[in-house]
């Protein structure tokens, strides 16, 4: 399978999230994230995870210290980034953190192209690189990072409102998922909507233990109704692929902040995108504190409680980031039979349905249950039993490759480069062979 290549803004997002927790599926954003001071978010379940022993006292100090070092880095990057890009670059910051899975949630940076130094609320059009990632872990307990690059065109209609257009293309650094988000977003003085459509352009790859997995396609339309100046409705539909055919899904969510530094949310997802029917209905309820860290030079915030009738005198944002696209949902079915030949009660299978050749091509060995030690295999491609097999020499390198499975682990992988073979005409099958080390 071929790998996208990123750019740097990217790789540094990924350097900043590696290591980040887990955010609720489908979660609904908070309302106003243009704070210009360093913010520190903590979510309620980071202080009912926060006891009096060593080991929570210090999960919760290394995830406080983080936040604060990622908050900070963010202001610092959106001042160097407005300094070389012009006054419209900005970083959004979405981040979440709990006490028992850490750090997650979504960066986005937006990078004028043209260099259209224009305020955004006086600019005529606005045509943005927009680049940024989504950190979450998934239901089987495995951390991903997904993420997203493309391009974004939005102009004002009717005076005030604004209408835009984006193309972005979605990348699983941990499973190699990839899609393509094409959407439109439409922005007025009472709220915001889209609607967008993904594609997956990759197959079926290895998930957890005994499955495999594929990005999921569909489309969702979304609005979010400013109902006061403290209160604002979210809903969206969609349909989705599903195992069979497509399923349709809704997401309601109602956001309250009666503070600036509080934001109480509810929602609910009926047949969750990826699951299985209506057990996957879900239900949420989360309360963020927002506090500004050190000295911002303004007063006090007061209370608003419910707030005033929205005036709807509020301009859109030109260069406000897409948010309809955050992590990549998936399929999932039972894995397929074993690639090759293996020795008792260890299983063998590729990483990606297929490659071009000249490509690299992963293999992932298992085994049912943790190992007590740690276990040496040595894997070797060999040609597969297919009607056009795979030629050694020709196709792929005759070489093995040791991999361990390390001890208390079930799975180890081994990575191999196919030749390049100009002269193919028809698609060929490989196989993997499999024996313990000596």
């Amino acid at each position: 399978m071929k790998k996208n290549t990123t750019s740097w803004l990217a790789a540094i997002f990924a350097v900043l999230t590696l290591n980040a927790g887990s955010i609720a599926q489908g979660a609904t954003p908070t309302a106003a994230d243009s704070d210009t001071h360093p913010m520190q978010e903590w979510g309620m379940s980071a202080f009912e995870n926060c006891g009096p022993t060593g080991l929570q006292f210090g999960n919760c100090l290394s995830d406080f210290l983080a936040s604060t070092v990622l908050e900070h880095a963010a202001e610092y990057t959106n001042r160097q980034g407005q300094s070389v890009f012009g006054q419209n670059f900005q970083l959004s910051s979405r981040m979440s953190l709990d006490g028992s899975s850490g750090l997650a949630g979504n960066l986005d940076a937006v990078i004028p192209l043209g260099f259209n130094s224009t305020p955004a609320d006086e600019a005529e059009n606005a045509f943005f690189f927009q680049n940024g990632v989504t950190s979450w872990r998934g239901s089987d307990g495995s951390h991903r990072n997904d993420i997203r690059y493309g391009v974004v065109y939005r102009l004002p209609v009717f005076e005030a409102d604004v209408l835009g257009f984006s193309v972005l293309n979605q990348e699983s650094m941990e499973r190699g998922h990839q899609r393509v988000a094409v959407g439109m977003d439409y922005a007025g003085r009472w709220g915001t909507g889209y609607v967008q459509h993904f594609e997956p352009t990759t197959g079926w790859m290895a998930g957890r233990s005994g499955h495999e997995e594929r990005a999921l396609g569909g489309t969702e339309i979304g609005a979010r109704l400013a109902l006061t100046t403290t209160l604002s409705a979210d809903v969206a539909l969609g349909r989705w692929e599903a195992a069979g055919g497509h399923d349709r899904n809704a997401r309601l969510g109602l956001n309250w902040r009666p503070h600036r530094w509080l934001t109480l949310a509810g929602g609910y997802e009926t047949n969750r995108p990826g699951g299985s029917g209506s057990s996957d209905d879900d239900s949420r309820l989360s309360v963020v504190f927002r506090m500004p860290l050190g000295h911002t030079g303004q007063s006090q915030p007061r209370w608003e409680g419910l707030g005033v009738a929205a005036s709807g005198d509020t301009s859109p944002n030109l260069y406000s980031p897409i948010a309809s696209v955050g992590r990549i949902t998936t399929l999932e079915q039972e894995a397929s039979t074993d690639a090759g030949v293996t020795p008792d009660g260890i299983s063998v299978r590729f990483l990606q349905a297929d490659a071009a050749t000249g490509s690299r091509i992963g293999v992932r060995v298992s085994v049912a249950e943790p190992v007590s030690e740690s276990l040496r295999l040595v894997v070797r491609l060999v040609p597969g039993s297919g009607a056009d097999p795979a030629v050694p020499g020709v196709d792929f390198v005759d070489e093995s490759r040791e991999v361990t499975i390390e001890r208390n682990g079930t799975s180890a992988d081994a990575w191999f480069q196919l030749l390049h073979n100009g002269d193919m005409q028809t698609a060929r099958s490989l196989a993997v062979e499999v024996s313990t080390a000596g």
